[in-house]
């Protein structure tokens, strides 16, 4: 594959494949593939040139040198091309690798999470975390390609479930045919969902969040309503050390809640849909520190003028940015959670 001239992304970049088409595609290729993901099927790695990396626990400085002296050693070059296999935070890790080395090599992304297929691995984001801070350290480098296989979606836990479910339903806010898709799908539990239903709602949802990228690749306008839930779910995610999906679903319903304006039936909306992710998460509302919370979310990227940025939206499905002093957000985080007990 030549080397791209830009690391925007550009329409058409996603696919569906299978594990036999996968296979073919990673022989003879450099992969960077989780430690979880090569665990459960080593069979599609036999003739690729493989590093195994650890997800969460390697999105960080150490795990980022680990992939880079990885590819001095396999005396990787502009012209090179690198695969990676797994969620979010390996593909977050992976792609950031290949924006800093040599200033940008090409990649592409194999997402093997709901999560990852839904949200994460579409729109060029690449990060690390630092100083307990998410995402703090990044660049925009899209993958050449986006492959998707339901095969990885018989694997996956209900944490995982739990976690892609959180990105679909905020997606659903922003499409009209994902969130009736969505209504017409009944579940009391994250476990009434099927594999299949599960997959064919996070490629919608991929492809939902793949054409307001397109308008917006660097996140300067449109692009930031991708973001409801995200102040206080990336807050959270920090502070309980909770799952990205199962963060961002409380983020969810406490954006809604210290949100004014009329939006009852996206509260009401929200709270069905999320619900069962909420009764399986490990933490309650009621036991957040909204001090706590408010601080960590003082370094959220979209913030400015000293002032924390929250993207919400009305019952018109407007959506807009509003803002919180420290202390304001933090006040108003106390008063929501006050009532959840």
């Amino acid at each position: 594959m030549t080397k791209s001239t830009t690391q925007k992304l550009n329409s058409g970049q996603i696919f569906k494949s299978d594990f036999s088409q996968l296979k073919q595609l990673l022989c003879g290729n450099f992969v960077v593939v989780s430690q979880t993901v090569f665990d459960l099927y080593p069979s599609l790695f036999d003739n690729s040139i493989t590093l195994k990396t650890d997800g969460e626990g390697g999105k960080n400085l150490k795990g980022l040198s680990k992939i880079i002296d990885w590819f001095l050693s396999k005396n990787l070059s502009r012209d090179s091309l690198v695969f990676a296999v797994g969620g979010g935070a390996t593909l977050d890790l992976v792609g950031f690798a290949c924006a800093v080395y040599m200033r940008g090599i090409n990649w592409i992304a194999v997402p093997t999470t709901a999560l990852s297929v839904a949200d994460s691995g579409v729109g060029g984001k690449t990060a690390i975390n630092f100083n307990n801070k998410k995402n703090i350290l990044g660049s925009f480098h899209s993958p050449q390609k986006i492959i998707l296989c339901n095969e990885f979606f018989v694997s996956l836990s209900k944490s995982q479930i739990a976690d892609g479910l959180a990105e679909i339903i905020k997606t659903a806010l922003l499409d009209q045919d994902l969130l009736d898709t969505l209504d017409k799908i009944a579940y009391k539990d994250i476990d009434q969902i099927k594999a299949d239903t599960l997959f064919d709602l996070a490629v919608k949802s991929a492809h939902v969040k793949e054409k307001i990228v397109l308008q917006d690749f660097f996140d300067k306008g449109k692009r930031q309503c991708l973001n409801m839930g995200h102040t206080i779910g990336h807050a959270i995610e920090a502070a309980y050390q909770l799952s990205h999906g199962q963060s961002v679903a409380i983020g969810l319903v406490l954006e809604s809640q210290i949100y004014t304006k009329k939006n009852l039936y996206i509260k009401k909306w929200l709270k069905d849909k999320l619900n069962p992710i909420l009764d399986f998460s490990k933490i309650k509302i009621s036991d957040l520190d909204p001090q706590k919370i408010a601080n960590l979310a003082m370094f959220d990227k979209k913030n400015s003028n000293e002032k924390i940025t929250i993207m919400a939206i009305d019952d018109s499905k407007k959506i807009e940015k509003i803002q919180f002093l420290l202390d304001e957000l933090s006040q108003s985080l106390e008063a929501v959670i006050t009532i959840a007990n």
